[in-house]
């Protein structure tokens, strides 16, 4: 619910292991593993999304340059963003960046999420495609109501619904390769 998600914005559960340089409490694996538990078993769903928005900053922080990051955590330090991991859409150069258009489905988090964090496809002309991860503010998504209504009981709760980017600019830095 949106009050629960306030609540654990507050209390910055999203920010355990973000660098304390953006605002995070960089917490070890296990005490953050402890906290997304406790919370997990009080309601599994719930701490599903939770961990699944709450964990990518230390993705972020550990594979993307400092400037990105700065951007991506921003002036208050609020970063939350599922990771789809497996390359759903593509991305192609352009100037400054890359454009990035696609439907990733099963984006655990993205209820609440400032970020998508996605596997791309990148074509380069005259290339074979090779597999690139971008982060992707959330004014450049659409979250697909594809859980909502009645349509699949019990995983409404989850926060994984599908997102769907078109034409979306995304500066050169913000991009990772994985070639």
């Amino acid at each position: 619910s949106p009050a629960l998600h306030d609540t654990f914005r507050k209390a910055g559960f999203y920010r355990a292991l973000q660098p304390r340089m953006f605002g995070g409490y960089e917490f070890d694996l296990p005490t953050f593993y402890s906290a997304m538990l406790e919370i997990s078993h009080g309601h599994p769903a719930v701490g599903w999304g939770l961990t699944l928005a709450s964990c990518h900053a230390l993705t972020v922080a550990s594979h993307w340059p400092e400037a990105a990051q700065r951007e991506f955590f921003g002036p208050n330090g609020d970063f939350m963003a599922p990771h789809r991991g497996i390359p759903m859409g593509t991305c192609v150069p352009v100037e400054g960046g890359y454009r990035v258009n696609g439907v990733w489905s099963y984006c655990s988090g993205i209820p609440y999420a400032t970020h998508l964090i996605a596997h791309t496809l990148l074509k380069v002309d005259g290339k074979p495609p090779s597999v690139a991860i971008v982060v992707v503010p959330r004014a450049a998504l659409t979250v697909l109501d594809d859980w909502g209504g009645d349509l699949t009981l019990g995983m409404r709760a989850s926060g994984s619904n599908s997102v769907r980017i078109t034409d979306a600019f995304v500066p050169a830095h913000h991009l990772v390769s994985l070639v």
